[in-house]
């Protein structure tokens, strides 16, 4: 998945995310909470990760693309796919339901089929990225497990582990170069606007 690696493990839960999981579930609202997991997934779980939520009026996004020294392997895609919907499940209700699922893996037509089913939603493999397509409508619906005063005393918590581990602009340059090279995606142009400077800084 680029983010979690497991083995069979299919009796894993969205725990496996540990706190960013509980920092999640306590948001007000679906939105809040994918954007939490953006923010804090590379940080107190996956170092390095690239993961993004892209929302306009009509569709949403969660995607996130493999390591680059992982590759793209096809059991980490459906594991992280399976783990990631759990947490969404976890957080949107018994009703939730995703409106496509894309992964960057070659995944065979059987898991597909499997994938499919469970998700109860079309699975597209060989995509640009791997993803969870939302319904925009859900995005802003209240979560049950909302919890202000919990949030607060994560976030100042978070805050002090993102500060103490601040990356240089050369360390997150050879993070970026580490990820992308073997995927061959690696460039000066792609590096300057990932970490939102200049190609000439």
């Amino acid at each position: 998945s680029g983010l979690v690696v497991v083995g069979k493990g299919a009796g894993q839960d969205a725990d496996v995310f540990g706190w960013v999981s509980t920092y999640a579930r306590t948001a007000q609202n679906m939105r809040e909470a994918i954007e939490s997991m953006v923010e804090y997934l590379p940080v107190l779980h996956s170092p390095g990760a690239d993961v993004e939520f892209v929302s306009t009026n009509q569709t949403a996004e969660f995607r996130w693309h493999p390591f680059g020294d992982i590759g793209i392997d096809e059991q980490s895609t459906e594991h992280g796919l399976l783990l990631f919907m759990k947490l969404l499940e976890a957080l949107g209700g018994k009703d939730f339901q995703p409106t496509s699922v894309n992964a960057v893996a070659n995944i065979p037509l059987r898991d597909v089929a499997f994938m499919e089913e469970r998700f109860r939603c079309k699975v597209h493999a060989n995509a640009p990225a791997t993803a969870i397509g939302l319904d925009v409508a859900f995005l802003d619906r209240p979560l049950r497990t909302s919890n202000r005063i919990l949030r607060g005393l994560l976030k100042s918590y978070f805050l002090k582990v993102k500060n103490a581990t601040r990356q240089t602009l050369i360390e997150q340059v050879e993070a970026y170069v580490r990820l992308e090279l073997a995927s061959r995606g690696c460039s000066l142009d792609r590096c300057a606007a990932k970490l939102d400077t200049t190609v000439r800084t």
